[in-house]
């Protein structure tokens, strides 16, 4: 019985150990980077194919973003994302739009 307490002892010292060696937890869900590269890449092919740098415009009437960089990339992932909707995609097109040409 001495050896088991020691080595539940042990255990939980380890376990203490290891525990505080976590990094702290932000909480939320992982950011997608993914669809952030993705958007970002489509951002690269916009400037380079109508020189305009990528942007996004909020219609307080229709409560809704649009503009023409804004509508490109909802043509590029809506089709293939059946879980994204418009208003899921703009947070992540404002965070491009706003990091754009930004060296990482």
């Amino acid at each position: 019985i001495a050896n088991s307490e020691t080595t539940l002892s042990n255990i939980a010292s380890t376990a203490k150990l290891a525990i505080l060696s976590l990094p702290i937890d932000e909480g939320g869900r992982p950011k997608n980077d993914a669809l952030y590269e993705f958007i970002n890449k489509l951002a690269q092919i916009y400037v380079q194919y109508t020189g305009n740098k990528p942007t996004r415009t909020h219609d307080p009437y229709m409560v809704a973003p649009g503009g023409f960089f804004f509508n490109f990339v909802c043509c590029a992932v809506l089709p293939i994302d059946s879980v994204r909707t418009e208003d899921s995609l703009d947070k992540v097109i404002r965070t491009v739009i706003k990091n754009f040409g930004q060296i990482p």
